[in-house]
Order: C-alpha cells, then sequence, then structure tokens
C-alpha cells in the first residue's frame, strides 16, 4: 500500500510566474528531496530552501529557520496581481503552452 499515489508534476507548469516558495526537509522519509528539486525546476523563479535537518515537516524540526524563511520570501518578493484570464488561458493552453520565463 506506501509510497506516494498523487504527484503534482503534470500541473506545475501553472505556477510559472507566481511567486512560489518551496521549502523541504532534506531527511524527508516520506516524500525524498529530489522531488522537491523536481519541482523547482519545473517552476521558473521559484525559490528552493532545503532544510538539512528536517524531515517531513520542516515547521516542526526547524521552526525559527522556517519562519525566517518565510519572511525573507515574503519581504523580499513581489506578489503577482490576480488574473483569472490568464489562468484560464493557461489551462486551456496546456502545459506545452507554458510559458518560458
Amino acid at each position: 500500500m506506501g509510497g506516494q499515489r498523487i504527484v503534482a508534476s503534470d500541473r506545475l507548469y501553472l505556477a510559472a510566474g507566481l511567486p512560489t516558495l518551496i521549502i523541504w526537509g532534506e531527511m524527508d522519509s516520506l516524500i525524498p528531496v529530489r522531488h522537491g528539486r523536481d519541482a523547482h525546476e519545473q517552476i521558473p523563479g521559484s525559490r528552493l530552501a532545503i532544510f538539512p535537518k528536517a524531515g517531513h515537516f520542516p515547521h516542526r524540526d526547524d521552526p525559527r529557520r522556517f519562519v525566517e524563511t518565510v519572511f525573507e520570501f515574503l519581504e523580499t518578493t513581489k506578489p503577482l496581481p490576480l488574473d483569472s484570464n490568464r489562468l484560464r488561458k493557461r489551462l486551456r493552453a496546456g502545459v506545452q503552452a507554458a510559458p518560458a520565463l
């Protein structure tokens, strides 16, 4: 029964251009850190923070670094204006039409 059954890799193109912070525990025994690295590569402009001594719950394993990382991201990232037409077009176009940033 074990193992990951749902993946988002076929939908990550939807996040292209969105301010995205990915925080991953390097010691995650449920979802390997390579999934975080892969997601980071598939979302142009995303930021990846890997917590070396954290597992599946980096916010619990290293709360101080987690809060500092999130605050730094919020302080240095310009929000993207909500544009439902852009998202609708991207959904209809599919992964082939994802913008290269």
